[in-house]
This record gives C-alpha cells, structure tokens and sequence, in this order.
C-alpha cells in the first residue's frame, strides 16, 4: 500500500498535495492531531500535516475515515491544554463553526 508523509514546509500546497494523493487511490497519510511535529531535515518546516485537515478534506471528499471529527476537535483542545499553546491546521476554524452540519452529511466508504 503506498503511503503520503507531507510536512508543512509550503503551508499554502498542503491540501492540494494530500488531495492529488487521494485521487492517486492513497489512502495512507501520516499527519498528527494539531499539526504537532515537524521534520528536523526541513529547514523553516511549520509542523506536520493536520489530521484534522486531512479529515475534513477526506469527509468534504464523500470518503469514509472512520474518525468522529467531534472527538478529533476534543483531542485537539486536549493537545493544546497539554502543550499551553494553540493547535489546529488550516481549517480547525471552519472545522468548529460547521461541526453539526458535517456529522450530519452522508459519506461514501472509501473506494
């Protein structure tokens, strides 16, 4: 199975990269609650991708993560108490602002 690890050292590809991915047929991404992290070899890196980003881009896409994004924001909030600072990729805004909308969209299982 091939597998996506994509960093945040161009912030403004991000999505459009982890899309082009899942059209490719991947369905393994390594991202991280918060985009915590980061690569030591990637001068400037922000952090790792949003798995938060990456649900939302796979929910929006009709895909079938098996992820409860409520539970993926409280494991957000969690992150950020633990570390005193705040979290969240590019969409963890939008992401609060449209919680009940989106539990409540039908998804498709992943092809």
């Amino acid at each position: 199975m091939t597998s996506v690890n994509s960093g945040v050292s161009y912030p403004c590809t991000i999505a459009s990269d982890a899309y082009a991915a899942l059209t490719c047929g991947v369905r393994r991404f390594d991202a991280s609650v918060g985009g915590i992290g980061g690569c030591p070899f990637a001068l400037g890196a922000a952090g790792n991708l949003a798995t938060e980003d990456l649900a939302l881009l796979a929910h929006r896409a009709g895909l079938h993560t098996g992820i409860q994004l409520r539970g993926l924001l409280a494991a957000v909030d969690c992150a950020e108490r633990l570390l005193g600072r705040s979290l969240g990729g590019r969409s963890i805004a939008w992401l609060r602002r449209n919680i009940d909308r989106l539990e409540h969209e039908g998804q498709r299982p992943c092809a």
